[in-house]
């Protein structure tokens, strides 16, 4: 009968490298957000706001910012890109 053998923990090589491919990849998402920030401060963020009208339209146009820029990572994520995958972990 075969039988599986039990997986191998990672050795310091590998992990050192995962550990730098997830800061990589954390530093990228990080300024990511401060373009989104940017972008929306650009356009005006809050100090175009005179009335609560203009405060949910502020709001709403940084939370639909957010939410397209998670989508986007979802589709990379479902993707299933085998170097995106390796790079932060997610294959052995």
């Amino acid at each position: 009968m075969w039988r599986a053998s039990p997986p191998q923990p990672p050795n310091a090589s590998e992990s050192r490298a995962r550990g730098i491919g997830r800061a990589i990849v954390a530093t990228i998402l990080s300024a990511n957000v401060l373009v989104i920030i940017w972008l929306w401060l650009y356009d005006g963020g809050i100090t175009g706001v005179h009335n609560a009208g203009g405060v949910f339209t502020s709001i709403g146009r940084i939370t639909g910012l957010f939410g397209a820029y998670v989508l986007l990572i979802q589709l990379l994520l479902l993707a299933r890109i085998r170097p995106v995958e390796r790079l932060i972990g997610l294959t052995a």
